[in-house]
């Protein structure tokens, strides 16, 4: 049998396996394609029912005074307004403002207009008990018995009468009855200028309204309508794609664990590159299919929608051309495809390391909120999608897919976005078959369970963190993170940063006590080239202090520039982000310097470097293991335009933490990268006369060449003396 029958065989029985489980046919097909459309469709309905209801809710106004008339005929008038006629483009424009269309543009009041006489009818009536007119009125209002009161009063700067107006906000109608009040004053005010200026003789249109202004929007409706639909549009679909595939993704690979069918599968006569393949075919397959078929049932929804709007209410479709839209599905789709390879490799090799399906999908949680996360990048206007934008995963998903709905296509950067994410798929996919050649990853039964949750007397001193107490740990801490830390350093300032770095620490530490592991093996307290840990090297002191802090200088370079060209491509995020580092700059410098600087490099050394790394060198390789801990340092600074740079540098921190053995080197380079912060901060001039290229908020572009150069350089040369060299078997 060759190898494309193989795979073939493969390929049909990971398929009848997928559709053999109910729950996987459920997320894949039920939540995509009939869930959210579904949800789209009952917000909708609920909306409009409430627009509904509000445009024949009638209002009722007490008026206490007499102004000749004027409050209560300009009030009385919204009752024989008709209904407007309002174009699409004008509600997409208002939905994607976030705001809601006036009621007086497309309903019909219904108000009532009544005197103190029925205000205290109102209050016998319903046996009300007060004390004052005040309080007759507040209690009237505040039981929904009128909406608001109105007292004419004499106005002490001119001739004509003030309003008073009594209303509670917290209600609904009040609310909306105090803003019918505001536009009919608004309106009588203008009334009475342009007749005092006429009086004297003035042109009211010239005084009131010297400069006219004519608005030409270019922008035709199905643009308008495309531009709504760009922001929510490629959200969706990424999130329904990653729905779709991580289900059967653990299915069938955490799944066969369960089963007892993957020692079966490894004894076949195929090859691993053989059931790879068929594997991922078969996750992806599934994946494109949900993701097509949420794009139909979406394109249906949406001209349902448009059909019930313009024929069951005022709203016109304006011109709107839906068959316009028909290109940007087409290319969509391949683009779509190649996304869905690369989130059906990355949730494999996710759910791969799992022992059970429960905690797969605890595994994909952090996934899942990543993906999330990167998918708002289409709310953020103004982005410039552009090559190297187009060379970044999801992220380039988004913004081709919002540029194509604005019917802005570059088939450049579409095939940059093929490609790209292709080979990032690729190179997710060879690491998948790494993973399924590693016995410690399929079989390893202990290293996922949570030792807290065990009777400490039951727990061998000893051993190594297990992957379960590992993720505990960085779930636990990024928690912390965004609460306590967030409101410790908002309520506290610079205290209030140390604190939360403290509290990072305090939980690594307690499971160490708990579970009776060793603190100086757990993070890595040896004298670099003289430890025992597993993977490092035996060597000379100096030989590997010497290439660890050239490989991480290095490091240090190549993420200035990765952040660097991050931050010229969103700068307004950028800026934000120097902005709040600015704000914890103030105090004395040393202060400063030991809070910002060495803080932060002791205490996540020793959670990211130290308990973290502990637990992955055991189970995974070195080259896995440095990526997982570096992508999870990144991911726990929460800063999408600095994630690049973070997560090489921590992937560079933890591949010298193994090879040395030492925790220490890790910790001085982290304390470098944040002093040149600091420094940076506090004593710019310094900084401008001898360093200049730190100074420049955009580096040139021959800067960021010689930086990544030299960094390219660094890096290698300590990298290859590390790579080499004795090393522990243990």
């Amino acid at each position: 049998m060759n190898n494309s029958k193989i795979i073939k065989t493969l390929f049909n029985k990971e398929i009848r396996d997928i559709f053999r489980d109910r729950k996987t046919v459920l997320m894949m097909f039920f939540v995509p394609v009939v869930l959210y459309p579904l949800i789209f469709f009952v917000a909708f309905t609920v909306v409009s029912y409430i627009q509904m209801g509000v445009g024949t809710q009638e209002y009722k106004v007490v008026i206490d005074g007499d102004d000749g008339g004027r409050i209560e005929s300009e009030l009385l008038s919204y009752n024989s307004s008709t209904d407007i006629n309002t174009d699409v483009s004008d509600v997409v424009n208002d939905a994607a403002n976030n705001e809601v269309p006036s009621q007086s543009d497309n309903s019909k009041y219904v108000i009532s207009v009544l005197n103190t006489d029925d205000l205290y009818a109102i209050a016998d009536d319903q046996q009300i008990e007060y004390t004052n007119d005040a309080d007759a009125v507040n209690k009237i209002i505040n039981d929904e018995y009128i909406d608001a009161y109105i007292k004419v009063v004499e106005s002490e700067k001119t001739e004509y009468d003030s309003y008073e107006v009594t209303y509670n906000s917290s209600i609904t109608n009040s609310s909306n009855t105090y803003d019918i009040i505001r536009d009919c004053v608004s309106e009588i005010r203008s009334q009475i200028t342009e007749n005092e200026l006429k009086k004297s003789g003035l042109d009211p249109d010239e005084i009131l309204e010297p400069i006219e202004l004519v608005d030409k929007d270019q922008a035709t409706t199905e643009e308008t309508f495309g531009y709504f639909l760009g922001t929510i549009i490629p959200f969706m679909m990424i999130i329904s794609l990653l729905v779709s595939v991580f289900t059967p993704a653990i299915d069938v690979t955490t799944g066969e664990k369960e089963r007892g069918t993957l020692e079966t599968l490894l004894l076949m006569p195929v090859s691993n590159t053989q059931l790879i393949t068929a594997k991922f075919l078969a996750v992806a397959l599934i994946g494109v299919i949900s993701t097509v078929l949420s794009i139909l049932s979406m394109s249906l929804l949406g001209g349902y929608m448009l059909t019930i709007l313009t024929e069951n209410s005022n709203i016109s479709l304006g011109g709107l051309d839906i068959s316009t839209f028909v290109p940007a599905i087409i290319v969509a789709i391949p683009v779509l495809i190649v996304l869905s390879l690369f989130l059906t490799a990355i949730s494999m090799c996710v759910s791969c390391v799992a022992r059970t399906y429960k905690e797969a999908n605890t595994y994909m949680s952090p996934v899942m909120i990543v993906v999330m996360l990167v998918g708002y990048i289409g709310f953020i206007p103004n982005i410039d999608f552009n090559t190297t934008i187009a060379a970044i995963p999801v992220v380039n998903v988004c913004l081709l897919i919002k540029n194509i709905l604005l019917f802005k296509l570059d088939i450049y950067l579409v095939f940059i976005v093929i490609i790209s994410t292709a080979a990032y798929a690729g190179i997710i996919l060879l690491l998948l078959g790494k993973l399924y050649r590693s016995e410690a990853v399929l079989f390893d039964e202990d290293r996922g369970s949570i030792k807290l949750f065990e009777k400490r007397e039951n727990i061998i001193p000893g051993s190594s963190p297990t992957i379960g107490d590992a993720w505990f740990v960085v779930f636990l801490d990024i928690f912390i993170l965004i609460y306590a830390g967030g409101i410790l350093q908002v309520k506290m300032g610079l205290t209030g940063i140390f604190l939360s770095q403290l509290l990072l620490l305090v939980l690594p530490i307690a499971m160490i006590m708990y579970t009776k592991r060793y603190p100086r093996d757990t993070f890595s307290l040896y004298v670099p080239g003289r430890s025992h840990l597993k993977n490092a090297r035996e060597d000379s002191p100096i030989k590997m202090i010497v290439s660890g802090l050239v490989m991480g200088i290095g490091g240090i370079l190549i993420s200035f520039t990765l952040s660097n060209i991050m931050v010229n491509v969103f700068p307004d995020i950028g800026s934000a982000v120097s902005d709040s580092i600015g704000s914890y700059m103030e105090g004395a410098p040393i202060l400063v310097w030991l809070v910002i600087a060495v803080t932060p490099a002791v205490c996540e050394e020793l959670v990211f470097r130290g308990y973290l790394l502990a637990a992955f060198r055991e189970r995974y390789s070195v080259l896995l293991t440095s990526i997982l801990v570096g992508v999870i340092f990144g991911i726990y600074h929460t800063d999408i335009v600095r994630f690049p740079g973070t997560a090489f540098m921590g992937i560079t921190f933890a591949y010298i933490t193994i090879r040395t053995g030492s925790i220490f080197i890790g910790m001085f380079l982290h304390m470098l990268n944040n002093s040149i912060a600091v420094f940076s901060y506090l004593f710019p001039d310094w900084i401008e006369t001898h360093m200049k290229f730190l100074a420049d908020e955009t580096p040139t572009v021959s800067t960021l060449l010689i930086a990544v150069g030299i960094g390219i350089i660094l890096w290698g040369v300590g990298f290859t003396i590390l790579r080499n060299g004795r090393e522990n078997e243990l």
